[in-house]
């Protein structure tokens, strides 16, 4: 790849620009234009075949903490061993949770999973249900990217490296780092794209709910148009769930 084709010196849109043009081209312009093989927009597409056939609730996905957890990664055994004490490691890093204390639980593999967007929290399988474990100096390492942590441990390691020394990467060398004045770069440039991603995924979320309301809506409306033999079944909306911890 040539200079003159390479796309990091062509980018002047921002993610957050990209993906609101992205929406305003897929749920306004696309959404709502005739498509030729239907004879109809999309949308009236879609509500149509939702007011003939029912909304089918019961094989919807809710989108709830038990859903999103599942949808994280893990590591590449899937679990971790509870150290006494320590709690369970994940990529330098210990997280702990209470009950870990108990005697049945430590030394055991627990399957585990870690959130990409924030270092400071992951979750581990125990007694049938996930729960929520907190790292090693939280107030730090909350809100850090997986990406960021990469870039400080390679960072780390190449400092070691000019003096010849072997050095252990902790999460004690992995705070001071990203606490102190000698990050580079790199850092500050992936720092300023998960806060862009952030800005995104909140969006996203604050969406879901009005979304699904409004479709809801325009489903039910339809319904009442159709020409049925019988009576058309309620259209059944999914209540959010409660806060998972």
């Amino acid at each position: 790849m040539t200079l003159a084709v390479n796309p990091r010196r062509h980018a002047v849109w921002t993610l957050f620009s990209l993906y609101e043009h992205l929406c305003d081209w897929v749920y306004q312009f696309y959404d709502h234009k005739e498509h030729p093989a239907l004879g109809l927009t999309p949308y009236s597409a879609y509500h149509q075949a939702i007011a003939q056939t029912g909304l089918r609730a019961n094989r919807l996905i809710p989108d709830d903490d038990s859903f999103r957890i599942l949808t994280l990664p893990t590591t590449p055994k899937g679990t971790a061993k509870v150290i006494p004490n320590q709690g369970v490691k994940i990529k330098h890093l210990y997280y702990w949770h209470q009950s870990f204390r108990n005697r049945n639980i430590e030394k055991t593999q627990v399957s585990v999973r870690y959130d990409p967007t924030d270092a400071g929290v992951a979750y581990a399988y125990v007694r049938g249900q996930w729960v929520r474990c907190i790292s090693q100096y939280y107030s730090i390492f909350h809100g850090r990217s997986e990406r960021e942590i990469q870039l400080a441990t390679v960072e780390l390691r190449q400092q070691q490296k000019k003096y010849g020394q072997q050095f252990t990467i902790t999460a004690k060398a992995l705070a001071n780092f990203l606490e102190g004045t000698q990050i580079t770069e790199s850092i500050l440039l992936q720092r300023l794209k998960d806060s862009e991603a952030k800005d995104i995924l909140s969006n996203i979320e604050s969406s879901i709910d009005s979304k699904f309301n409004s479709s809801v809506k325009a489903a039910s409306n339809l319904a009442d148009s159709v020409q049925r033999p019988s009576p058309s079944p309620k259209l059944e909306e999914i209540k959010p769930y409660e806060e998972f911890w």
